[in-house]
C-alpha cells in the first residue's frame, strides 16, 4: 500500500515495489492485527466491518432472548458482542 496524498505517486510506483526477487501489487488497503487501513489511513472499512459484525451478533441475541432470562443475555452480550465494539477502540475512536 502506498501512503501519499497524491494519487500520482501510487500509479508511479505500481510494478516498482520489490521484496528480494519478487514484485509487490500495490494494495487499496492493508489489514494489520484485525485493524483494516486504507491507503488515504481511514478506517472507514473497518468501522463498517465492525458495526456490521456486532449487528449479526446483536441481531442473534434478539433471536434468542425467549430462550434465556436477563442474566444469561446478559452474559451473551458480554461474550459475544462487547469483544467486537471494544477491540482497540484507541487505534479509530478519532475517525469520522
Amino acid at each position: 500500500m502506498v501512503t501519499s496524498r497524491s494519487r500520482e505517486d501510487a500509479r508511479l510506483t505500481e510494478g516498482k515495489l520489490k521484496f528480494g526477487d519478487d514484485t509487490l501489487a500495490t494494495k487499496d488497503s492493508i489489514n494489520i492485527l484485525g485493524e483494516e487501513v486504507d491507503s488515504r489511513l481511514s478506517f472507514d472499512r473497518h468501522l463498517e466491518t465492525v458495526a456490521r459484525r456486532a449487528s449479526l451478533r446483536v441481531t442473534l441475541l434478539r433471536r434468542v432472548r425467549h430462550l434465556l432470562d436477563a442474566d444469561g443475555l446478559m452474559r451473551l452480550y458480554k461474550a459475544q458482542v462487547r469483544p467486537v465494539m471494544e477491540y482497540s477502540p484507541l487505534t479509530w475512536m478519532s475517525s469520522a
